[in-house]
């Protein structure tokens, strides 16, 4: 694997057969997406076994929240980042518990990983407020891109895929191919 590796962690609704996996795989060929489980325990354990050498993470919302599990955990294999939606707050109130409450609020952006976070304004999943906060309590929320589109939580907009293009494009280095 190169230095430049990249490696796409979908959602809990989603697979690596999803919209967002394959309009990713049709600009960046190289791109990695494992097949996750839906248990963000499980899929953190199995990341931790998976990743082994450094890597950009593109997480999508549990996958979001999986790459700064990651980069709290193995920062060395985690060279930066681009979050979509993450799940660091839920307006469901199941995912409201005090154990996963703790968890978020705990989480940050480490510094010196480049990161660009990408939120749609109307997301009904994830609070805006928990993502900004997000933002804010990281070590250097100066150097976090951070990019709030007029769309919901699955961020299909032409607006939040091209956000995404060039998020990941700024983070990485890597350019993005023109799809067939």
């Amino acid at each position: 694997m190169t230095a430049d590796r990249l490696t796409f962690l979908h959602g809990l609704e989603s697979s690596p057969d999803g919209f967002r996996a394959n309009y990713l795989r049709a600009r960046f060929p190289e791109i990695q997406v494992p097949a996750l489980s839906k248990d963000p325990w499980q899929r953190h354990q199995f990341l931790l076994e998976t990743l082994v050498e450094p890597t950009f993470l593109v997480g999508s919302s549990l996958g979001g929240l999986s790459a700064l599990l990651l980069a709290r955990d193995i920062p060395e294999r985690v060279r930066g980042m681009v979050l979509l939606a993450p799940a660091v707050g839920f307006h469901d109130a199941a995912y409201r518990t005090p154990e996963i409450l703790r968890l978020v609020k705990a989480l940050v952006i480490p510094a010196g990983k480049p990161t660009t976070v990408i939120m749609g304004r109307n997301d009904e999943v994830i609070p805006f407020a928990a993502v900004e906060a997000l933002v804010a309590r990281s070590p250097q929320p100066d150097q976090i891109t951070f990019v709030a589109v007029d769309d919901q939580h699955r961020l299909h907009s032409e607006a939040a895929l091209a956000a995404m293009v060039q998020g990941i494009q700024q983070v990485s280095g890597l350019v993005a191919a023109t799809p067939n």
